[in-house]
């Protein structure tokens, strides 16, 4: 039967408060495929120093890890909340945003997608948490599926003033004429 429990975490900090290494002895000596778990929190000025991304608040991390034959697989997951800008009205909103990665540390890594484990049974965390992070981050962020965007012409946010085009008809050809007398020599 697999179940999960607690482990104690050693964290080693380095001078710029990143997190360095996670202690996974307690993991490797044992002798069944117990899941384990553990919670870390980073603030927002480590976050900020490792991905370059502001979050609104320190973001808790859980981390699952599961033994294997030669090292541990660990699965680290968040939840941030998150200011974004929207791609088609520009317009700033709040995010919340969850993402997961799952990496495999071996004593011996064989292919690219096994990471080394420590000869004091440490691993370096610090890849999979800005990953974990990142690929939280939607790639196309939008403030609602409905959003009307920009006008193509003036700018104006089309979600603010949804009858843009009927309300001013002849705004667009003013801007274009004005375009037409602009000579670039």
């Amino acid at each position: 039967m697999i179940f999960s429990r607690k482990i104690g975490i050693i964290l080693i900090m380095s001078s710029s408060d990143a997190i360095e290494r996670f202690s996974v002895k307690e993991m490797l000596q044992q002798t069944d495929s117990e899941l384990v778990s553990a919670d870390i929190s980073l603030t927002q000025n480590v976050i900020k120093d490792l991905t370059g991304i502001e979050v609104e608040a320190p973001i808790t991390f859980n981390i699952i890890g599961a033994k294997l034959d030669d090292g541990v697989t660990l699965t680290t997951s968040t939840t941030l909340p998150i200011t974004l800008q929207c791609v088609r009205c520009l317009d700033q909103f709040g995010h919340t945003a969850s993402g997961s990665v799952e990496t495999e540390y071996v004593k011996r890594p064989e292919t690219e997608d096994q990471n080394p484990i420590s000869e004091r049974s440490t691993v370096d965390l610090t890849q999979q948490l800005i990953d974990t992070i990142v690929l939280a981050i939607p790639t196309v962020p939008v403030c609602k599926e409905s959003c009307l965007g920009l006008c193509q012409k003036c700018g104006e946010n089309l979600n603010t003033h949804p009858d843009h085009y009927t309300t001013h008809p002849n705004h667009h050809e003013t801007i274009d004429t004005l375009g037409n007398h602009i000579r670039i020599k």
